[in-house]
């Protein structure tokens, strides 16, 4: 049987990116017509708008003519902006045909099964069409138009089109959106065309060219993902740690040393303390994925793992690992594995595995995280309970202030004070995760924790890894921050005693580019480094014996490696031992 040629990714990309050059020219469409609109032509010469909510505002025109098309132009000379050509006034005919949605049908779920993937087989989930729906709903031109339409459908999408864009702009300079806001808005729009009009019908495709355009944007603004004035969505990495060992703490005391409740009374008590404590040690102790680690099963087999959704696999004789089955729009895979390793992140893993298998001793189930209402007083079936739907509720419930009687009731914040400050949830341990890690890791490691947070470098760099500028920045995000010494002179500027503070220098940590570069050029003279350098590069087996230490340092998994690699390198397991090895080294 011939194998089937498979698409590479940079042959798609070069797909993607020959559509978008032609349908960037107004020429190239054949259904729509140019229509002059000087009101949008102004509006989008003077549109200005935050890449995200920590940066500065971007003229987009300007954006486009200095930044994206040089680089773009670098991929195919070819390249214009769909935005700088105007494709924006390319309007439809109103007396087009077009299939009517019902909004309530939409409510319904009715289209769920169509969607931008052209073999129909992945139906989006109720829970985007929803949101989908709502970015519609919540346009401006929804309710411009409510005297003059009728709203039960999208018709007016199709019959209003020339003044959609042009609301859309406005609405989004008078309420100070992001770009990824605006897009949001775009790609509901996108998805509703494709359904009354289909996928290859040029309104969809021009609204998919301008929205793509503007991603770029994100893709490009590089180096402006500041901290916020406020510090709320970004944590020093060791208070979540801290956060996460009381957490632990808390579940631990409803128990003794041998693991026996101490009142049986309790165990419900005891079961939501457990949830709490795992559901942020997930994303500190582990690589923080998304919001699909808090909808796990649990299985034996990762054969099992039939099913678009996210697995644990515990097969008794491993560490814990993930499948996740869903759709992983940011890096293009369906399917992705992400283990748990001895030693991985200095140990956190570990103690996460450990803590896992625990609560499954303690609360056996077939979900991570089960609903706090269960009884476990009672007999329960619990190889068929269902994902709890709340999770992200638990984690911002545990910085929320509860005031009872003038006094403050949640435990978290009367031992940290300051966390009622913070947005706890899965963007914040994202944020606060690469910031604090980035520096740390080598390449290798780099591409290890996007792989496992089901992301990409480019959102790495650009929306999670966060900067400092000033030591205000540090004094926002830190809980419990101890003032730096300081220079005791005062500067007095005026008799008023108006004064400016020596200014403190905040010392940058080197990272490692910049650490093994300084070490290297120490070496440069180093006759016998050089010697012993040439001699290690030159070594045939030097990539055996990286993989064997490795190995055996449980910095890679065995049972992560090709079939292909484990061969050609020869590597056996010594059960006595319970070390790796390979006979090209004997």
């Amino acid at each position: 049987m011939t194998k089937k040629n498979k698409t590479s990714a940079s042959e798609i990309k070069q797909s993607n990116l020959d559509q978008t050059i032609r349908y960037s020219d107004p020429n190239k469409y054949k259904v729509l017509k140019y229509k002059n609109n000087p009101t949008l032509d102004e509006l989008y010469k003077d549109w200005n708008i935050k890449p995200d909510r920590f940066s500065k505002k971007i003229n987009v025109s300007s954006f486009f003519k200095k930044t994206v098309v040089p680089y773009m132009k670098y991929f195919d000379s070819k390249y214009e902006s769909p935005w700088e050509n105007q494709i924006y006034n390319l309007t439809v005919d109103i007396n087009i045909k077009f299939d009517s949605i019902a909004v309530e049908d939409i409510r319904n779920g009715k289209y769920l099964s169509i969607n931008e993937d052209k073999d129909g087989k992945q139906k989006i989930a109720q829970k985007t069409e929803n949101s989908y729906l709502s970015a519609i709903t919540s346009l401006d031109s929804y309710n411009m138009f409510k005297d003059l339409s009728d709203m039960t459908n999208l018709d007016w999408l199709i019959y209003q089109e020339d003044e959609v864009l042009k609301s859309l702009i406005t609405q989004s300079n008078n309420n100070n959106w992001t770009l990824a806001t605006f897009n949001n808005k775009i790609k509901a729009i996108r998805r509703y065309y494709l359904i009354m009009l289909g996928a290859n019908h040029e309104l969809r495709i021009k609204y998919s060219i301008l929205y793509g355009a503007l991603d770029y944007i994100l893709q490009l603004d590089i180096g402006n993902n500041r901290v916020g004035d406020t510090g709320d969505d970004l944590m020093y990495f060791k208070d979540l740690l801290n956060i996460v060992d009381y957490l632990e703490d808390v579940f631990q005391s409803y128990y003794t040393q041998d693991w026996n409740l101490k009142n049986k009374n309790d165990i419900n008590k005891a079961f939501s303390a457990n949830m709490n404590f795992l559901a942020v040690a997930c994303f500190v102790w582990d690589y923080p994925s998304r919001t699909d680690k808090y909808e796990t099963f649990l299985i034996k087999d990762p054969k099992e793992a039939d099913k678009k959704e996210t697995y644990l696999v515990n097969d008794g004789n491993h560490l814990l690992y993930w499948i996740y089955r869903k759709d992983i729009k940011a890096i293009g895979r369906p399917h992705v594995v992400a283990p748990m390793e001895a030693k991985g992140l200095e140990g956190d893993q570990k103690r996460l595995n450990d803590a896992i298998k625990l609560s499954l001793k303690l609360f056996p189930r077939n979900v991570l995280f089960a609903s706090k209402t269960i009884n476990w007083k009672k007999e329960i079936d619990t190889d068929n309970l269902k994902p709890a739907k709340n999770v992200s509720d638990w984690v911002r419930n545990l910085s929320t202030s509860k005031i009872k009687n003038g006094q403050e009731t949640n435990h978290m914040l009367i031992k940290f004070p300051k966390l009622v400050k913070k947005n706890l949830g899965v963007n914040l341990f994202r944020r606060s995760f690469v910031t604090h890690w980035i520096e740390k890791m080598n390449h290798n490691e780099k591409k290890k924790m996007v792989h496992a947070m089901l992301t990409s470098f480019t959102k790495i760099e650009t929306h999670y890894k966060r900067k400092f500028d000033t030591i205000e920045d540090k004094v926002n995000v830190k809980l419990e921050f101890e003032e730096p010494e300081q220079d005791n002179t005062t500067v007095f500027v005026n008799d008023d005693n108006n004064y400016i503070s020596p200014a403190i220098p905040i010392k940058q940590p080197m990272t490692n580019a910049e650490r093994q570069k300084k070490y290297y050029a120490n070496k440069k003279n180093d006759k016998e480094f050089q010697e012993k350098r040439k001699n290690i590069e030159n070594n045939p087996l030097r990539k055996v014996q990286r993989v064997v230490r490795e190995l055996n340092q449980g910095k890679k998994n065995f049972k992560m490696m090709f079939k292909s690699t484990i061969d050609e390198y020869k590597i056996s397991f010594n059960p006595t031992t319970k070390l790796y090895s390979s006979s090209l080294l004997k």
